[in-house]
């Protein structure tokens, strides 16, 4: 069920569709990118209420002194919309709130297994890059690999790229294409959830959190 009242993301998005990168330090940025948004709509909650109350605060004051009939008629049907708006406001604020307790205890959880906890996050983030890539690439190629069979020359030229192909991606790519021949797509899947099988590992860490029940 997709449905998310109040939400921007509900608990199971969070962990299965947008903390998706490979290694414990990139669910983190990914998870601390989302966090200081949602901390940021937190704040500017906190200046709409302030502008909440001062429109009700101005209303009430043309209801009571204004000597036109038309503005008093305005100023009511005004004060109806604050009210109707009021109490899903809160309820907005109140999940932007759970969310954001979500995503810091899973920012938690990843903390002691991350490489690069010690570095400030903007240099955590660039250290991350060339391992974070070099998993996106495979996993990539894994996916074609399993839907279509092969894995498509321009997405090879992009692996080739990467500084690791030789040592890393190749081997894993070598090694999942010989296990695979000749196999049912859910073989392949089982061969691909045991990374075991392969020549390359993901770090044991990986996910190790993340796979706790919500």
């Amino acid at each position: 069920m997709v449905n998310k009242p109040h939400r921007t993301n509900s608990n199971f998005q969070i962990k299965y569709f947008i903390a998706t990168a490979h290694t414990p330090d990139g669910k983190y940025m990914q998870l601390y990118e989302l966090y200081i948004t949602t901390e940021a709509k937190l704040k500017h909650a906190e200046a709409q209420k302030l502008e909440f109350e001062a429109k009700r605060e101005k209303l009430e004051y043309l209801k009571k002194h204004s000597k036109k009939k038309y503005e008093i008629m305005e100023a009511e049907a005004e004060l109806m919309k604050v009210n109707a708006d009021l109490p899903i406001w809160i309820k907005n604020v109140e999940a932007a709130q759970q969310e954001l307790a979500y995503i810091k205890k899973l920012m938690d959880e990843l903390e002691p297994h991350r490489k690069y906890k010690d570095r400030d996050i903007l240099e955590a983030n660039e250290l991350i890059q060339e391992e974070e890539w070099a998993w996106e690439l495979i996993t990539r190629a894994e996916n074609y690999i399993l839907s279509e069979g092969r894995i498509p020359a321009d997405h090879f030229t992009t692996m080739r790229l990467h500084p690791h192909f030789s040592d890393m991606i190749l081997p894993h790519i070598q090694s999942l294409i010989s296990l695979t021949r000749n196999k049912s797509l859910i073989e392949i899947n089982e061969i691909l959830e045991n990374k075991k099988l392969l020549s390359i590992q993901k770090p044991k860490e990986v996910l190790k959190c993340l796979n706790q029940k919500i």
